[in-house]
């Protein structure tokens, strides 16, 4: 249901659908995340999701350290799924 969801999102240029090793990621343009970004401001909301978001990618890095034995192609593709979450949490928590 939330791949369907997001797939028509894409169909509708709302988002853009990035294959990767580790699935598809989808992306908000920025228009529509500077707007998703004011709705929150406005709704007093934007401190809580940028913390949860925080939260998801601590766990999220904590699991990429947890695997980094394994090492290779697979931890990379996890690695890079999961980057530009993190730099952008970071972003946001200095």
């Amino acid at each position: 249901a939330v791949a369907d969801g997001l797939g028509r999102l894409a169909e509708h240029s709302l988002l853009t659908a990035v294959p990767s090793a580790t699935g598809t990621r989808y992306q908000a343009l920025e228009t529509i995340r500077q707007y998703g970004t004011e709705q929150l401001v406005h709704a007093g909301e934007l401190t809580g999701v940028r913390s949860r978001h925080l939260a998801w990618c601590l766990a999220g890095a904590e699991d990429l350290r947890d695997g980094a034995d394994i090492g290779g192609d697979e931890w990379r593709a996890r690695f890079d799924a999961g980057a530009q979450d993190i730099r952008a949490a970071l972003a946001w928590a200095r």
